[in-house]
């Protein structure tokens, strides 16, 4: 059953003009679902606009690799011997002393010593940069990523050596590279936008963050608080938390993530195109050339999955990572106007 109050009543009308996939549901079949349901679905307008979340508990560190075992990315913990771990040591107390020389000669040791520990080619890189042997740098800090290519520290510098050598195009590909590895990250973010300013694009502070509440607020009840330009997308998710068998029928099991929902639940949010007003708003504007550029999956990693699991980023191909790459650059991005 679906209970609507008087300021959401006429705009569900509009749910069903159109669907972007065949195997989704219409917004008119959802809307049907709701009012079928044994369940209870109050829906009002949101009174509070919702702050983005805080995620800056979700950072990577660098220390992780992985290895391609049984057809998927398994990453793990770096992890030596105690050899290495004290030559490491000692390299680290020569770095911060800016005494590059010596710790690159104690680095150099730990990596002939244990050849797995790839990360230690970054900070072997790293001192040929303070060094400003470029040159030196870049070659390390290649070998970094051609032996663990999820190494964002490789990418986020080699992004910076390539700024300073005005090499823009490769340091705008480097730093997006290393900010889909660590999406969260305030840092590569500070330098993303930085580099991206000099290759006059915006690199954009938006972020996806729905303007509805859902909570189960009595035995088969559920109250849907949802701002009128995000009405369609609360819809979906509360028929894909709530409604029984929902998930299931959907091809989905217990509690997996599924990029099937959340592309679902954006042919919803895409509606809110046909309106000009919400049209110059960058997260339906980019949803907007996404869908057209076929897209969506990309759009779904970068500004919904990765912010909540950048661990993710982990598991994902080189291609995979790449294609996120190519959505950011050239439909995220937009250009500076001079």
């Amino acid at each position: 059953m679906l209970k609507k109050s008087s300021a959401v009543f006429a705009i569900l009308s509009i749910l069903a003009i159109k669907v972007i996939a065949q195997e989704f549901h219409t917004p008119d079949e959802i809307y049907t679902i709701m009012e079928k349901s044994n369940l209870t679905y109050e829906i009002s307008a949101l009174e509070n606009k919702l702050l983005p979340p805080d995620r800056s508990d979700k950072l990577l560190i660098h220390n992780y690799y992985r290895e391609f075992e049984n057809g998927q990315f398994v990453s793990y913990r770096y992890e030596t011997d105690k050899k290495a771990e004290a030559l490491l040591k000692k390299a680290e107390q020569h770095f911060q002393k800016l005494e590059t020389s010596d710790a690159r000669k104690f680095y150099l040791e730990v990596y002939q010593r244990d050849s797995s520990y790839h990360k230690v080619l970054t900070y072997i890189a790293q001192t040929y940069g303070m060094e400003q042997d470029y040159g030196s740098a870049v070659l390390y800090y290649k070998k970094a990523i051609e032996a663990n290519f999820i190494d964002y520290m490789a990418h986020w510098f080699l992004a910076d050596i390539y700024k300073h050598q005005g090499v823009l195009d490769k340091a705008v590909e480097e730093i997006t590279l290393a900010m889909v590895l660590n999406r969260n990250n305030p840092r590569i973010k500070a330098s993303m936008a930085e580099i991206y300013n000099k290759s006059q694009l915006n690199a954009g502070t938006w972020t996806f963050h729905p303007q509805i509440k859902i909570d189960s607020v009595a035995k088969n009840t559920i109250k849907v608080e949802v701002d009128e330009v995000w009405l369609g997308y609360g819809l979906y998710k509360a028929v894909w938390q709530y409604e029984p068998g929902y998930k299931a029928a959907m091809g989905v099991e217990g509690f997996s993530y599924s990029m099937t929902e959340e592309k679902e639940c954006l042919v919803a949010l895409a509606l809110a195109l046909e309106d000009e007003t919400y049209q110059k708003l960058p997260v339906f504007k980019t949803l907007g050339t996404a869908l057209d550029q076929e897209m969506l999956d990309a759009y779904v990693m970068y500004e919904i999955l990765l912010p909540d699991y950048p661990e993710f980023a982990l598991q994902l191909s080189e291609e995979a990572i790449f294609t996120i790459k190519d959505y950011v650059t050239n439909i995220r991005a937009t250009k500076i106007m001079e």
